[in-house]
C-alpha cells in the first residue's frame, strides 16, 4: 500500500523522453511523459536533476514522499533536500536495484522504450516541421515555433498575440498577450517583436518565428533579431493582393510564403501549408479574442465618460494625447486640464476615485 513517485528517462538517439508514474496505494493512478532534443553531450545526471527540478516547481497536493528513479544521481541527497523545502516535506530519492521498487523502475523504461518506437515511427512518416525546413532550407527542424499576429479597429485598441506549437501540440501557457501603443500595424508589429526579444534571457528563443503578415513584416522581423545578435529563422503569411487589396474572405485569394529563399506559391492542398494556416489561424483567433475583450472595456469606458459630460470630441483629444484609456486614468489634474479642460479634469478624476473606492470596497468585502 505505498505511495511513489516513480521517474525514467530514455535518451533515445537524439530525442529522448521522461516517463512519470504515479502510484497510490500499491497501484499505478496515473502517468505522464515529455519529450526532450539533446545533442551528443547528453549528461544523464543533469536529465533526472533537471527532470525532478521542472516537475516539483511549488508545493503540489499529494506528493508522493519518496520518489524512485531508473538510474542513479550523484546529487540525489541535495536534490531531495531541495525539494523537501520547496514542497513543504520531507522527501526520499532512491535508486532500487531489486525487489518491488525496482521492477516500478522497469516498467517505466519499458514505457518510456514503447513511446520513443512509436516516436521513430511517426517520424519515418516525415513530420511537417521537416518537410518545411526542407522546404525553406532551414539549418534546423522547427520543432518549437512562435507565431505573431496584432489585431485593431482604425489603428485604435491595438493588441497583439503570440501563440506557441511545440513538438506536435499547442503549448497554450506559453501563449502571450501584448497591449500595444503603435498606430499603424508595422510599428505594432515591431513593438510585440522588440518586447519579445527583450524576454529572450527569460524565454529562449524558439527554433522558427511565422509572421501573419508579408515580406515587409518579415524582414522587420529578421532586422530586429539581427540587432539583437539573434540567429532565428523568420517565415511569413499573407493572402495573396487583388487590386491592391489583401482579400481575407475565405476562397478570394490564396496565401502566400515568404522565406529567406523568397517567395512561394503552394498548392492549397498542400500540407506545409495547411499546416503554417493552422498556425496563423490559431494566432489571429487568439488577437481577435483579446482585441474583442479590449474593446469592450473601451465601450465601457466610453460609456462611463460620455456619461460624465466627455463627448467624443474631447475624448478623442485626450485619446490623441495619451495614446490608451488606462494612460488617460493615469493623468495627473494639471496634464488633463491642460488636455481637455478643468471640468473634463475634474470628472476623469472624480471617476477614478470612484473606482479606486470600488476595488478597496471589494477588498474588504
Amino acid at each position: 500500500q505505498e505511495d511513489y513517485d516513480i521517474f525514467a528517462i530514455d535518451p533515445g538517439s537524439d530525442r529522448g523522453v521522461v516517463v512519470r508514474l504515479f502510484m497510490r496505494g500499491g497501484r499505478i493512478t496515473a502517468s505522464s511523459y515529455s519529450y526532450f532534443r539533446h545533442t551528443e553531450l547528453y549528461d544523464p545526471d543533469e536529465a533526472y536533476r533537471q527532470a525532478l527540478l521542472d516537475f516539483y516547481r511549488e508545493e503540489t497536493p499529494g506528493t508522493a514522499a519518496t520518489v524512485l528513479l531508473a538510474h542513479d544521481l550523484e546529487q540525489s541527497d541535495e536534490i531531495a533536500k531541495l525539494l523537501s523545502r520547496r514542497l513543504g516535506k520531507k522527501i526520499n530519492i532512491q535508486t532500487p536495484r531489486r525487489g518491488p521498487k525496482a521492477q516500478l523502475t522497469r516498467l517505466a523504461l519499458s514505457n518510456a522504450a514503447e513511446l520513443l518506437r512509436r516516436q521513430e515511427r511517426q517520424r519515418k512518416e516525415a513530420p511537417v516541421e521537416k518537410r518545411i525546413a526542407e522546404l525553406f532550407e532551414l539549418e534546423q527542424i522547427p520543432w518549437r515555433v512562435e507565431v505573431f499576429d496584432n489585431s485593431h479597429l482604425m489603428g485604435e485598441a491595438a493588441v497583439g498575440a503570440m501563440v506557441v506549437w511545440d513538438e506536435g501540440a499547442w503549448e497554450k501557457k506559453a501563449y502571450r498577450r501584448y497591449q500595444l501603443q503603435a498606430r499603424d500595424e508595422y510599428h505594432q508589429m515591431m513593438e510585440m517583436l522588440e518586447r519579445r526579444i527583450g524576454d529572450f534571457d527569460k524565454e529562449p528563443p524558439p527554433d522558427l518565428w511565422l509572421i501573419d503578415g508579408g515580406e515587409t513584416l518579415r524582414r522587420l522581423a529578421e532586422d530586429l533579431l539581427s540587432r539583437a545578435g539573434v540567429n532565428l529563422p523568420v517565415l511569413a503569411i499573407a493572402k495573396e493582393k487583388l487590386d491592391a487589396k489583401a482579400h481575407r474572405a475565405k476562397g478570394a485569394a490564396r496565401d502566400l510564403l515568404h522565406g529567406p529563399t523568397g517567395e512561394l506559391h503552394l498548392d492549397p492542398r498542400d500540407p506545409r501549408l495547411q499546416w503554417l494556416q493552422r498556425l496563423r489561424d490559431e494566432a489571429h483567433r487568439f488577437a481577435i479574442a483579446y482585441h474583442r475583450r479590449k474593446k469592450r472595456h473601451r465601450d465601457r469606458q466610453t460609456a462611463l465618460l460620455e456619461q460624465k459630460g466627455i463627448g467624443p470630441a474631447t475624448l478623442k483629444k485626450l485619446l490623441d494625447y495619451f495614446g490608451t484609456f488606462e494612460a488617460i486614468m493615469q493623468g495627473d489634474d494639471s496634464t488633463l486640464s491642460r488636455v481637455a479642460g478643468k471640468r473634463a479634469a475634474e470628472a476623469i478624476l472624480q471617476m477614478r476615485s470612484d473606482e479606486n473606492r470600488a476595488l478597496s470596497e471589494e477588498k474588504e468585502a
